[in-house]
């Protein structure tokens, strides 16, 4: 069973971590993550969102990491961005995520099938 994550350096390295995981399956992700640790400075927020082209085109060329060039790589870099003007603005990037947990316990999933691949919640913390 899962623990929850209730720190922001967690819930940013999970984000990037589900970002990179869109082709290869989690568990290579997760296989690396140590080396996607170091490669992005433990996910700290403030070091992340200062990634500039220098630091993009090391990524690109790290192969402990998954690299995925895209068009836009700053897509890796947005979220620690938007972390620190919440925090800024007084919303920590925590109390935004667990401000939308789910208030009504759902009934646990026979199967992958069972699986929503969105939720309520999940579309409201995306629109935030």
């Amino acid at each position: 069973m899962g623990r929850p994550v209730t720190d922001e350096r967690g819930l940013l390295e999970r984000f990037c971590l589900e970002g990179f995981s869109v082709r290869p399956l989690l568990v290579t992700i997760l296989r690396k993550r140590e080396n996607f640790r170091a490669a992005f400075a433990c996910f700290d927020p403030e070091h992340v969102a200062r990634f500039g082209k220098r630091d993009v085109e090391r990524l690109l060329l790290d192969a402990g990491i998954v690299r995925q060039p895209r068009q836009d790589r700053g897509s890796d870099r947005q979220c620690p961005r938007h972390a620190s003007r919440w925090r800024e603005a007084g919303t920590p990037l925590v109390e935004l995520v667990w401000g939308h947990h789910p208030r009504k316990i759902r009934a646990a999933p026979k199967g992958l099938r069972d699986l929503p691949a969105t939720t309520p919640e999940s579309n409201a913390l995306r629109r935030s």
